[in-house]
């Protein structure tokens, strides 16, 4: 029998997060019902029971269960190898969609080739915009006054080469450098051409590494804010030890500027870092308490982790460095 052609693939990678993703998978029942479309979930081996209950409350949906975690951009790509859509969309579990989001999206690809991928307005549960939905690429000067977060202290200039580009308030649709992997949405076609995630990459920085081959491959990426969906950061995330996390997101930002601005830049990184982080230890009170006026919650806590174990990081990195340099000596 014929099978009908489907317009959209939804790729979602599930660990341990049934309430989020049930959450996440009504919506799209609810605000994409006219959409010919397949779910595919990859779970990376939950323990939670939620391949089973997925099947049986989500029954249109496709559950494909692995008997590891093999990490965010291996576990998408087998996704997105199954999907037969004109367009896949990379959706976190977290998240929840909303009217008009996936139908909007499709429609400013089909009719703008030239753009090889697309994202929306992404709201934290308190209705706030997360910035890092739509973004610049990370160099080491944003890098370095982020870390001491100059970034959302004088959000108004550009200077500081803000990765969330804070400088605008992300209300009004435009071309941008990078979009999160939360909701990223592109054609069958891109995934034809350059392929998926890059599996040889650690999570944090999947999305902006592909976002630069996009750029590299002359696509452009664009920021829709007329649509959203709201993001629950980090859900899979909590059950994770915080020093992997954290060391995870230096070790991708040194990737970033790796790739960017080339090997110099990158190893000056972590010795800047350093000194930027001893100035962070100093003013974490005062950090801390700037934060909580801003954005109503403590932060002492995340501060210090990421503070203690970016020394962690810059101490690894900068041995890395030195006995690459020694090989390259005997070679």
């Amino acid at each position: 029998m014929y099978k009908a052609e489907k317009t959209l693939s939804i790729i979602i990678v599930s660990w341990n997060c049934w309430y989020h993703i049930n959450n996440c998978l009504n919506s799209i029942k609810l605000h994409a019902d006219n959409i010919k479309k397949e779910i595919i979930v990859i779970d990376n081996n939950s323990n939670d029971k939620s391949c089973d209950k997925i099947r049986k409350q989500h029954p249109e949906t496709t559950v494909i269960p692995l008997l590891e975690n093999i990490g965010f951009p291996r576990a998408n790509n087998i996704g997105f190898l199954r999907a037969t859509g004109k367009y896949i969309l990379a959706l976190n579990p977290d998240t929840i969609i909303y009217e008009n989001t996936l139908q909007e999206s499709i429609s400013f690809l089909k009719n703008n080739k030239s753009y090889g991928c697309v994202g929306v307005k992404t709201l934290k549960p308190n209705n706030r915009i997360q910035f890092a939905c739509a973004k610049q690429f990370t160099t080491l000067r944003g890098a370095l006054f982020g870390t001491i977060l100059l970034d959302k202290i004088f959000p108004g200039i550009k200077f500081l080469k803000s990765p969330d580009m804070a400088f605008w308030n992300h209300e009004n649709d435009r071309d941008v450098e990078m979009i999160q992997g939360a909701y990223m949405m592109f054609p069958k076609t891109i995934y034809t051409k350059l392929g998926g995630f890059n599996e040889d990459i650690p999570m944090f920085f999947e999305d902006n590494e592909f976002c630069i081959r996009l750029m590299r491959n002359n696509y452009k990426i664009r920021y829709l804010s007329h649509v959203k969906i709201t993001h629950f950061i980090g859900q899979s995330l909590k059950k994770a030890v915080p020093k992997w996390v954290v060391m995870l997101r230096y070790e991708s930002t040194y990737l970033s500027i790796k790739l960017l601005q080339g090997d110099g830049y990158a190893i000056m990184y972590p010795f800047l870092l350093f000194f930027m982080l001893l100035l962070k230890f100093l003013l974490l009170p005062c950090l801390s308490l700037g934060l909580y006026i801003k954005n109503g919650y403590n932060h002492f806590s995340i501060l210090y982790h990421e503070t203690v174990y970016g020394f962690l990081w810059v101490k690894k990195k900068i041995k890395e460095i030195k006995n690459a340099k020694k090989d390259k000596k005997r070679i």
